[in-house]
């Protein structure tokens, strides 16, 4: 009896499958790999460019105005559960806009932490995630950083008087 020349097809496609998923398997596990490695590096140069006060030197890749630390990854076929990214630079803005004076990191991360709480996938490093997030919304523009460590919104007007009251004036 010969071969059928579609069967002996059929399991050649499905040896070349099984190949091709397991291929993908181990490269998703080595992007992941070196997308953690790169979000370690690029914090660490953050924060000592921060406290040297340095600008950062170099602009992260950006995506339709999302950094590669806030696009989320996890719409892939992988069942292996990933870590969803948060819009954490928008929420530091957001919150440096609702304070709506200049304020120094310290209380703007407070303000964070009271207003928004610190995202599950912070827990490693919170104060560094805040960090990273806050340094990018300077670097876009979103939030505006003066000579003296002040953050405020960019829109913010240091002689609008939001409430005469307030300053002891009539």
């Amino acid at each position: 009896m010969e071969p059928n020349p579609l069967r002996t097809t059929l399991d050649t496609l499905r040896e070349e499958r099984q190949g091709a998923e397991s291929r993908l398997v181990l490269l998703q596990l080595e992007v992941a790999e070196a997308e953690m490695r790169l979000m370690y590096l690029r914090g660490a140069i953050e924060n000592i460019e921060a406290l040297l006060g340095e600008p950062p030197l170099e602009a992260e890749s950006e995506s339709q105005g999302a950094s590669v630390r806030e696009v989320d990854f996890t719409n892939t076929p992988d069942p292996a559960p990933r870590r969803k990214r948060v819009p954490s630079t928008d929420w530091v803005a957001d919150v440096v806009r609702e304070l709506d004076r200049p304020a120094s990191r310290d209380e703007v991360y407070d303000a964070f932490v009271e207003r928004r709480g610190i995202p599950e996938s912070w827990n490693t490093n919170p104060r560094n995630s805040f960090n990273n997030a806050l340094g990018r919304a300077v670097e876009r523009g979103l939030v505006i950083k003066d000579d003296d460590d002040q953050y405020f919104p960019r829109d913010y007007n240091p002689f609008e008087n939001k409430d005469p009251f307030k300053h002891g004036e009539p």
